[in-house]
């Protein structure tokens, strides 16, 4: 009897902090010397039932979606903190950089256009629309940080206009609560990947488990730059990462929800900013510990929906035949010669990638156009570290990823 009341008591404290939670928060003001940043709308292929990239900014947007061709573009700056000027206001007072992570919780099932609809799915890989200027040598190798975390049905909530899932902070150690992680990765920024247009950083996102048809799915961004500053140093003089996003229905507009308030099963597609406030641990409304979701911001927002991509793969069914069956690496760990054997239920062609766990790609080979049936590749691993690792193979769009390990 002890712990059911010590648990009716946590839930009420946790509606409190909720109710707190009520109130609005006013959107930061930004420079009006930014660098010259070229938003601009991308839409990626949107490919079919089997893989799907979906993007709830692009959904809004996009051709028959409810909000068809109204959305604006901009880009944010990421910093782990507030230390550096992003520009000058109109007043020339310094506007320092205001958001210190950025995230997306993707509800496939319920996006406005081309609803998913699958019983299962597989987070096959993410992709961010982005731009990276540097000004500092080229010897400096700044990290970008993408966490996947998970459906959460004990952090559904709703404001006074929309339903959303909490995604909980720690201020103390600048991270997000360890258990809402499903993976992390950590993606080198170098003089190859800066630019001052938008553009896509593509990831894989191996090892995350399949996923109910109706969980949401979520990705949260962290920015370290790679240089030393100082209070007051200029943005402009370092190297700077920026994440596109959209003010869905145009600038100086309130976004529209789509969903049924109060129905945790309704659309919860939405994108959260940490600012400065919540931080450093002093934000008035309630939010200490939380990020901030869009649904919050009272004032006109900029930062709406950001331009973060999901590719999901569908999970087959135990009564369907999956267009590709890999039968795993021989020997396993692998050595300098190593093998996969794989079978297509038709003619495909095959393209076999090797990533480490950081997602990054160490290998790939384009096998061409293969026949329905049993076929084996040899793998020559011999330059590859000791450790662990993903073989994917696609198949024309389907998908079988396992893990394997490398030992020399």
């Amino acid at each position: 009897m002890k712990k059911l009341y010590t648990i009716a008591a946590l839930c009420a404290m946790t509606l409190a902090v909720n109710a707190q939670r009520q109130t609005g928060v006013t959107a930061p003001s930004q420079p009006v010397n930014n660098p010259e940043l070229h938003a601009k709308k991308i839409t990626k292929n949107t490919g079919d039932r089997t893989t799907y990239w979906y993007c709830y900014a692009e959904e809004l947007d996009m051709t028959g979606g409810p909000t068809e061709g109204l959305a604006e573009y901009s880009f944010f700056p990421l910093m782990p903190d507030s230390n550096l000027i992003w520009g000058l206001d109109q007043s020339n007072n310094p506007v320092y950089v205001p958001f210190h992570k950025t995230a997306t919780m993707l509800d496939a099932a319920n996006c406005p256009v081309n609803a998913y609809g699958q019983s299962q799915y597989k987070l096959d890989s993410i992709a961010i629309s982005y731009a990276y200027l540097r000004n500092t040598p080229s010897t400096v190798t700044d990290t970008l940080q993408i966490q996947v975390i998970k459906h959460d049905a004990s952090l559904l909530w709703d404001l006074t206009n929309a339903t959303y899932q909490d995604i909980t902070y720690i201020n103390s150690n600048n991270t997000i609560t360890g258990s809402q992680v499903l993976g992390t990765y950590n993606v080198l920024l170098t003089e190859a990947d800066s630019t001052n247009y938008a553009d896509f950083i593509e990831l894989a996102t191996p090892g995350i488990p399949a996923q109910a048809g109706t969980n949401r799915i979520g990705v949260v961004i962290s920015f370290k730059p790679g240089y030393s500053y100082n209070f007051g140093d200029s943005l402009s003089d370092k190297n700077g990462f920026y994440v596109l996003s959209s003010e869905h229905n145009g600038l100086n507009t309130d976004p529209t929800f789509f969903g049924v308030i109060g129905n945790g099963a309704s659309d919860m597609n939405c994108s959260y900013q940490l600012p400065t406030s919540v931080r450093y641990n002093y934000n008035a409304n309630g939010w200490n510990g939380y990020f901030i979701p869009t649904w919050a911001w009272t004032t006109p927002y900029a930062f709406e929906h950001h331009l973060i991509y999901f590719m999901l793969n569908d999970v087959v069914g135990v009564e369907e035949h999956p267009a590709v069956d890999m039968s795993g690496v021989y020997p396993n760990p692998a050595n300098d010669n190593s093998a996969v054997n794989y079978t297509l239920a038709e003619q495909s062609e095959v393209v076999i990638t090797i990533t480490d766990i950081t997602g990054k790609v160490v290998m790939t080979s384009n096998e061409g156009v293969k026949a329905q049936g049993v076929h084996r590749t040899e793998l020559n691993t011999s330059e590859l570290s000791a450790g662990t690792y993903f073989i994917s193979i696609n198949a024309g769009g389907a998908v079988s990823t396992q893990k394997f390990a490398v030992a020399h």
